[in-house]
């Protein structure tokens, strides 16, 4: 599977006629809750950290959560999939 950064995501959405969300999320409800939206819906999504959030978790913890919630779904989703793959 080939890796998906965002300006390829966002030309897609351009080419296609779609909007991508872009979502603040403050904990990992939140960001379950993104992940699973765009799941369901099939659509990519944008999961943003505030930077209160950050400094509270640290971009190590949030981006091991962030990979733990994306594997615990095995999305059929190709962007969700990709995400996983990407550095923040």
């Amino acid at each position: 599977m080939s890796r998906l950064g965002l300006g390829s995501v966002l030309r897609s959405a351009k080419l296609g006629g779609y909007a991508v969300p872009a979502c603040n999320v403050f904990d990992a409800v939140g960001m379950d809750a993104v992940l699973a939206a765009g799941e369901r819906l099939s659509s990519p999504v944008v999961v943003q950290v505030s930077t209160r959030a950050l400094r509270a978790w640290g971009p190590d913890r949030l981006w091991q959560l962030f990979a733990a919630l994306v594997a615990q779904r095995q999305p059929e989703n190709p962007f969700l999939k990709s995400s996983a793959e990407e550095v923040v």
